[in-house]
């Protein structure tokens, strides 16, 4: 019977030296509830009898021999180290009875309730193997901080009740040729990882119960070249899982990578530090948030088509220089919330309804950006360049301002719907670009399009702002509570027809030079506004009109009395055609001014409703239109929305012979 506590240390207290030492041998049973070292230096530690019993546990115990044979139970209430005498010393569980050996069955002698079982020396060289082995403990594998010895795990580890499982040293490597499972309780790494050659490495810390423990590798996570690929399962359900240093690498990806568990309760979040390359990706669809942080201006790359399905929140990057490359395509399917912080690169990406976490650069070449859902990036900024740009019917694309750079067009029949303050971008070889900015009820701020303009070198350009809808070019309902004015800084271009629409003002730039450069039948409508500015004087500071340069017929439309339509004409003048009536299923307030050739030179078209409308009251149309004052409205020819009937005989009013009186 022990006494407060003992030390046996067979060197008489001097210090052990590698080859010295006896060996310690407890025949009976051994009762305490006192601490319990025992140092046997290179010899060896027999426990024949008990160590402590169920009802009388021995606190803290440290055992140093260069072998061990546990023979009986051994009960603790606290820690117990177990290491080898010398420092070079190889432990193996349960893998072999050479060198420093646990088997399974001694495993088994160790009664639960330890607060904590540590193997191996914090100082040691040699290396540790573990093959299949249970633990009911919290469990710490450990070696050297400062290189010498590694850490293979051969078999599967798991690990019961309470029991975490950590393997330490922080220079060493640690090769996973099985997995780890825990049920609820933390696996912890520290140090980095080698996969085995083609196999699938599970760490599971208990999803199937419902709770989770946290998965943390706080070096790099690797598998060997040649063969088969590696791939790895990280399952931590409500438990977080942190991987500190690279997954992967430029020349040798990991295969398959799983985050999380198809499984309700798998909610954890999941963070990558470093870089990461893997063939494919795989995630489910739990509120859970997936971080990619991709290191110091680094890399995260997946080869294979990709869809995140998780819901909760997704960071690709955090810094402008990060490369996010899915070369197979992205599908944005589950996240809410998107925070890629550097330019995201590959194939096709797709959008589900997502909130923007930063501002979005997107680089996928002629590769296709698709919105299926509403993107909100208040506050952010986004730049596209891209094949095209597609969306479907209700989808909204909300930032500060949108920047982008197609081949193929941008939108469709039914539009790119935006809500921006701010959009440029080129267009180069075919498709047409239309956007509708600001069709939300009560949407009503300005649309800028900034010096660099909208230019499409390949088709035609139509930018609606405001709830303005068509329907094979027939105008089928406007909304005067949404949209707001369109400023033109820059130039509007397209190889065939402009059509600028808006509930506003739509407003040319003060500075020389034309805001809209088009071919063919192109429009300058505002429906609840004015075209250009005015301060009353024609040609003074204060009167700015739209500039265009227009090679075929320009339709345009005011609905603001008070207001002229300032539209001036550069270039190749436009032909003399048809007058433009009215869209049908909708009946002009404003005046729908000119569409045909300016005649003599003027370039100024600049018209008042009360003007005209006075005008007629003391000169019949007929006779209006076809004059040539120019000192009547600031043009020589003035051609309204009246169309060919106004001019028609109409035989219903005429008098009858018999109204005549004959005097």
């Amino acid at each position: 019977v022990l006494g407060a506590g003992i030390t046996i240390n067979t060197n008489g207290g001097a210090a052990v030296t590698e080859g010295t030492g006896g060996n310690v041998t407890f025949s009976g049973t051994v009762t305490a509830a006192q601490t319990l070292t025992v140092n046997a230096g290179t010899g060896e530690i027999t426990t024949l009898g008990a160590v402590g019993t169920s009802g009388t546990k021995l606190a803290a115990m440290s055992l140093t021999s260069n072998s061990i044979a546990i023979g009986a139970a051994v009960y603790g209430s606290s820690t117990i180290l177990l290491q080898p005498g010398a420092v070079g010393r190889d432990i193996n569980i349960n893998n072999g009875d050479t060198a420093y050996a646990l088997s399974t069955a001694e495993m088994v002698f160790l009664q639960e309730g330890f607060t904590g079982i540590t193997i191996g020396r914090a100082d040691g060289t040699g290396d540790i193997i573990i093959g299949a082995v249970a633990f009911r403990d919290p469990t710490t594998i450990q070696t050297n901080t400062t290189g010498g010895g590694d850490i293979t795990v051969d078999g599967e580890i798991s690990c019961t009740g309470d029991a975490s499982f950590t393997i330490t040293g922080a220079n060493a490597t640690t090769y996973l040729n099985a997995g780890i499972t825990t049920v609820e309780q933390n696996i912890t790494i520290n140090n980095s990882v080698v996969l085995g050659e083609g196999l699938t490495i599970e760490l599971n810390t208990g999803v199937a119960t419902g709770g989770g423990g946290n998965i943390s590798i706080s070096g790099t996570v690797v598998g060997v070249a040649g063969g088969s690929a590696e791939n790895l399962t990280l399952i931590s359900g409500v438990g977080t899982t942190t991987v500190t240093g690279n997954v992967g690498t430029d020349a040798l990806s990991l295969g398959i990578v799983i985050l999380q568990a198809d499984d309700a309760d798998a909610t954890g979040t999941v963070q990558f530090t470093g870089d990461f390359y893997a063939t494919t990706l795989t995630t489910y669809g739990q509120d859970y948030d997936i971080i990619f942080l991709a290191g110091d201006e680094g890399n995260v790359e997946v080869t294979s088509a990709t869809t995140f399905w998780n819901t909760g929140a997704l960071t690709l990057g955090n810094q402008a220089n990060d490369t996010i490359t899915f070369t197979g395509g992205v599908t944005f399917t589950g996240p809410t919330s998107l925070n890629i912080g550097g330019t995201l690169v590959g194939g096709d990406i797709a959008f589900g309804t997502t909130t923007l976490a930063g501002d979005l650069t997107i680089n996928v070449g002629s590769s296709v950006v698709t919105f299926n859902g509403t993107l909100t990036g208040t506050g952010y900024d986004i730049t596209i360049t891209a094949g095209s740009i597609v969306a479907g019917g209700s989808e909204l694309v909300i930032a500060d301002s949108l920047t982008f750079t197609t081949a193929t067009g941008m939108g469709s029949s039914a539009g790119i719907k935006t809500r921006m303050s701010s959009i440029t971008g080129t267009n180069t070889t075919s498709g047409a670009v239309w956007i509708r900015n600001n069709t939300t009820a009560s949407q009503s701020e300005t649309l800028t399009i900034p010096a660099g303009g909208i230019t499409n070198n390949g088709g035609a350009v139509r930018i609606e702002q405001g709830s303005i809808t068509f329907n094979n070019e027939v105008l089928t309902s406007s909304d005067i509570t949404t949209g707001g004015n369109l400023v033109l800084t820059g130039t509007v271009t397209a190889s065939t027809t402009v059509k600028l629409h808006a509930m506003g003002d739509i407003r040319g730039a003060a500075a020389a030079g034309n805001d809209v450069v088009g071919v063919g039948n192109c429009e300058i409508l505002s429906f609840n506004g004015a075209v250009g500015q005015y301060d009353g004087q024609i040609g003074t500071a204060g009167y700015i009109p739209v500039e265009v340069y227009i090679t075929g017929n320009l339709y345009v439309h005011s609905s603001q009395e008070s207001e002229p339509v300032g539209v001036a004409i550069d270039g190749t003048l436009i032909a003399d055609e048809e007058v433009l009536g009215a869209y049908d299923g909708y009946v002009s307030t404003g005046l729908v001014l000119f569409n045909g050739r300016v005649q003599g030179g003027e370039r100024i078209m600049d018209f008042q409703r009360s003007r005209l409308a006075k005008w007629f009251k003391s000169s019949s149309p007929a006779i209006a239109l076809k004059s040539n004052d120019p000192t009547l409205f600031g043009a020589d020819v003035v051609r309204s929305m009246l169309d060919d009937s106004w001019f028609e005989p109409t035989p219903e009013l005429w008098t009858k012979d018999r109204d005549f009186v004959r005097r």
